[in-house]
């Protein structure tokens, strides 16, 4: 799990038919999503496999002495391990949580770990990579260099503002008017059929 991403019991139950060693695949005819996916193999995976000897006439990878079939939990197996290596609190999930927070950190896109975990929703997959305090920091610094890069390499120029021949604003209507009446806009000639209720010299909106 720690090596390959793969789930609990789609490396449990994996059978040595379903190993592409050409390829470097491990088939799960059925997995979480009720359809088939293929875990991708590294190096030191395929070394594992290899190092493996099969039981003869035992189709399982990891069958149990007792019964010659996979464990259902590995849970005795696993609690002896982490124990030997002083993890007691160790889970055997948070091995695949390693497993993509290790390609995160690394700069592995997220989407390509997304398909190396097997889900099928990329929120599910950001829950299991977990950002490193190293990572994180490198991030803020790229981003600090990329601004002290562009201050320094480029000058900051204002434009120059319109010339303007006068200054004062000015007041100015599209309709003819009489300063004398009111600065309000007449509508004269503009509209010749003036309709009923109509108030041009005030609102210039219909009063009815």
């Amino acid at each position: 799990m720690l090596l390959t991403g793969g789930r609990r019991n789609e490396i449990g139950q994996a059978r040595r038919e379903c190993i592409d060693w050409d390829r470097r695949t491990l088939l799960v005819p059925l997995s979480k999503s009720g359809k088939p996916r293929h875990i991708a193999l590294n190096a030191a995976a395929v070394a594992l496999l290899r190092s493996i000897r099969p039981l003869p006439g035992n189709p399982f990878i990891f069958p149990t002495r007792r019964t010659g079939r996979p464990s259902p939990t590995f849970f005795s197996a696993w609690t002896r391990i982490k124990n030997r290596a002083g993890l007691s609190d160790l889970r055997l999930h948070d091995l695949r949580h390693t497993f993509a927070s290790s390609l995160i950190n690394e700069g592995v896109s997220i989407y390509v770990v997304q398909q190396l975990l097997g889900h099928a929703n990329i929120k599910t997959t950001q829950r299991y990579s977990h950002l490193s305090r190293e990572t994180l920091q490198s991030a803020a610094e790229a981003a600090g260099r990329f601004v002290e890069d562009t201050l320094s390499g480029a000058s900051i120029t204002m434009p120059e503002p319109p010339a303007c021949e006068d200054a004062r604003v000015q007041n100015t209507y599209p309709f003819p008017y009489d300063a004398t009446e009111s600065p309000t806009p007449r509508l004269d000639g503009l509209m010749p059929n003036k309709p009923d209720g109509f108030d041009r010299g005030r609102t210039g909106l219909p009063l009815s």
